[in-house]
């Protein structure tokens, strides 16, 4: 279909006409009109009065199915018989089909009308495009209603505004345009003794402002947009969720002009790049606007934008046209939603803020609600309460700025609100938070048993966006080393994990990351940075990589002797380790040469004697494998001779008046 891209209904008769070679003299002519008439159509000061003159018309221009239903939406200006919206429709509206539907159902086939009402609200995120919606609503049904109204509900100085709009409308009410007082009144009175109209009341912000219409909405319909909190138990709900990342990017095709005909790229490509850029929108209808008024302003081509959005997020999201519908940019919608609950709720602002370091999906509850210990007030105090958070939840939930999963148990909430929201942060609260994350993170990770390491899972992009957020720290004064110590805990803990699964390349990042953090800081944490070499030995060894395997086990080894001893159980543990490396190797006599030195009988008085006997064992089993036999028989000898004396001893301690 060849879409036309004109702005209203006298441009596309304009074009449709001199495409088929008509003057208006001859276009007037065929329909029986004067040739004046077809001027003021085609500049915008009259519309046809009804449907069927404007089907005689494209009839006239042979107009294809599709370019009829396009020329059939412009001609929807065409109002009903009083009618107030002060907004020109949005051509670039795209999908809401579903949601567009269950409006009409419900204004128009509501079960409630039964009683006598008729209404719902439109419920979101800001920038999700609740007024565009009930403002296309508006224009796809203006033969629906006796009269059409639209007030913003903002403040009262707006509600004034629009009542004065209306009474325009209205002859007989003109007198009052000077009383505001009277002209509010009037407009009531108005409703009050109609029927059948349609009032849309948009950007609800004080539900008492419009509680008089509410009441009245037994003689026609009301259609509310908003994000208060209050006004979710009082009218039916419509939410609004994101777009597909399709339709996302079918409305920033549309928005840049690249669907127009004259447009001779690579539509497929096109698509992918748009479709890219809707998913890191998130499908936020203000956002993808705002993208496509700075790739038509700026000239710039998708995927041009698509690198600047992947680098400078948040340049591009404070952008917005002055001259724009909507007044403010996606900062500043959701920094002024954020302000505001902070006064209404800091604590909820506080836990909106945590998950902003969180990963954007299936944040579990728990996960915070367990770590409450590594909280600080007021947001620990909320967390302890059940009733507390399920309250602090709730009026995140009424705006839109989580979502709950009561069957998972899990928050979400959109990609954009934690740019903004982390931009907003100064660079020292942004680490303070990324750390409170981590803590909780790490103590649910580092909690979670090796036979259970699959529960990580979830944990996982989470744990890489908290690191994400602390990398710009190190080097820093809030980077100490106790910080460096839980990231590189939590990474060690991390890689054991992915290595278990076989994802070998990602566990091999976070170990050799998990290293580089304990050499830096090697004073305070020499046993975590020995027990990260033999982690990364272990892994190197499993991967058949055998030289670097034996420079970690020997480097680990050389820091523990400096520190603990050569004697120490930990010391003695990674030699075996070293020795087991060597036995798969089949280097016999390196890992005896290991070995001997601690079970020489003058060291014996320094090891448990539960641990010599699999030493004693071990060396016995390496003298045979090189068929030392004499040598294998005599430490095999010590070894049962150690068991039997541990034997004899237990049975002493289990019963010692036998003994005496």
């Amino acid at each position: 279909m060849e879409r036309h891209y004109a702005s209203s209904f006298g441009d596309l008769l304009k074009v449709f006409r001199k495409r088929k070679g008509l003057s208006q003299q001859h276009l007037a002519e065929s329909l029986q009109v004067h040739r004046n008439t077809i001027g003021l159509w085609e500049r915008g000061d009259r519309l046809p009065d009804t449907r069927g003159m404007v089907l005689e018309i494209a009839q006239r221009m042979e107009l294809d199915d599709d370019e009829t239903l396009q020329f059939l939406e412009a001609s929807l200006t065409a109002l009903a018989p009083h009618w107030c919206v002060p907004h020109q429709r949005n051509h670039f509206f795209t999908g809401r089909d579903e949601v567009l539907q269950e409006i009409h159902a419900r204004l128009q086939n509501d079960p409630t009308r039964a009683t006598g009402l008729s209404c719902c609200l439109l419920s979101g995120l800001g920038g999700i495009g609740k007024t565009q919606t009930a403002l296309e609503y508006a224009y796809r049904h203006p033969y629906d209603y006796s009269a059409l109204f639209w007030m913003n509900s903002s403040s009262h100085e707006t509600l004034v505004t629009s009542c004065t709009a209306i009474a325009e409308q209205l002859p007989y009410m003109k007198q009052f345009t000077r009383n505001q007082g009277q002209l509010v009144a009037m407009v009531k009175l108005w409703l009050r003794e109609h029927r059948g109209w349609l009032l849309i009341l948009d950007n609800v912000e004080d539900p008492a402002l419009i509680q008089d219409f509410l009441i009245m909405a037994r003689n026609g319909s009301l259609l509310l947009t908003s994000r208060h909190p209050a006004l979710s138990g009082r009218v039916p709900v419509i939410p609004l969720r994101p777009m597909w990342a399709e339709e996302g990017a079918l409305l920033l095709l549309r928005r840049t002009q690249y669907l127009a005909p004259h447009v001779s790229d690579d539509r497929a490509c096109n698509f992918a790049l748009a479709n890219s850029i809707a998913t890191m929108m998130d499908g936020l209808p203000l956002a993808l606007d705002q993208a496509g008024a700075y790739i038509e302003e700026t000239q710039c081509n998708l995927a041009d934008f698509l690198s600047l959005l992947q680098h400078h997020p948040s340049v591009l999201l404070e952008a917005r046209d002055s001259c724009a519908d909507h007044p403010f940019s996606v900062t500043q919608t959701f920094t002024l939603a954020f302000e505001q609950l902070s006064r209404e709720h800091q604590a909820a602002a506080d836990l909106l803020t945590l998950c902003c370091f969180f990963a954007p999906e299936q944040i579990p509850e728990e996960c915070i609600c367990q770590g409450v210990q590594h909280l600080e007030q007021p947001l620990a105090g909320v967390v302890a309460d059940t009733l507390q958070f399920n309250a602090a939840l709730r009026l995140l939930l009424a705006y839109a700025l989580l979502q709950r999963n009561p069957e998972t148990k899990t928050l979400s909430m959109h990609r954009l609100v934690q740019i903004v929201l982390r931009q907003r942060l100064d660079l020292s609260s942004r680490r303070y938070w990324a750390r409170q994350a981590l803590r909780l993170i790490s103590a649910s990770i580092l909690a979670t048993p090796a036979n259970r390491w699959t529960a990580c899972e979830r944990l996982l992009p989470h744990t890489f966006t908290m690191l994400q957020c602390l990398e710009e720290a190190q080097g820093t004064e809030s980077w100490d080393e106790s910080c460096a110590s839980e990231v590189a805990a939590l990474q060690m803990k991390l890689a054991g994990y992915l290595a278990t699964q076989g994802r070998y390349p990602q566990a091999a990042a976070l170990f050799q990351r998990s290293h580089r953090l304990y050499e830096s800081y090697p004073g305070a944490m020499r046993p975590e940075w020995t027990r990260s070499l033999l982690y990364l030995a272990d892994f190197y060894a499993q991967q058949g990589k055998d030289d670097e395997a034996l420079t970690c086990y020997e480097r680990a080894r050389s820091i523990q002797e400096q520190v603990l001893g050569s004697h120490h159980p930990e010391v003695i543990a990674t030699v075996l380790g070293l020795a087991l490396f060597y036995k798969k190797q089949k280097r016999y006599t390196q890992a005896i040469a290991l070995l001997l030195p601690i079970v020489a009988k003058r060291q014996n008085g320094s090891i448990d004697p539960a641990f010599q006997i699999p030493l004693l064992h071990f060396l016995a089993d390496l003298y045979a494998r090189q068929e030392e036999y004499a040598e294998a028989e005599y430490y095999f000898q010590r070894a049962l001779t150690l068991w039997q004396q541990a034997q004899s001893l237990a049975q002493h301690a289990s019963h010692p008046s036998r003994m005496e």
